[in-house]
């Protein structure tokens, strides 16, 4: 198993947009990506940050399924660049 793990930084007024686009990729992503076992979202409020986890099979089906992320997220609307009060951690971890 693979996850991924992103933690986004959206200035506080853009919180709500920035919450509303990851819920819109999310969406399109689940059911629809093969080797794309889960994909959650969370709120940090202490961190100001809002924080995706998602859980493949194998890093091969997670590295496909950002080629589906970035369509995704081109078919809900664009990121807006300005939401974003720093740039996003990534961070990918392995299972044993």
């Amino acid at each position: 198993m693979f996850a991924i793990i992103v933690h986004h930084y959206p200035k506080p007024e853009h919180m709500q947009d920035f919450r509303a686009f990851c819920v819109k990729v999310g969406d399109q992503l689940r059911d629809r990506t093969e080797g794309l076992l889960s994909i959650e979202g969370f709120d940090d409020p202490p961190n100001t940050r809002l924080t995706i986890v998602s859980r493949w099979e194998s890093s091969e089906a997670a590295q496909a399924g950002v080629i589906r992320l970035r369509a995704a997220s081109a078919d809900v609307g664009p990121r807006n660049p300005e939401w974003s009060a720093r740039d996003d951690d990534v961070h990918t971890l392995v299972s044993f």
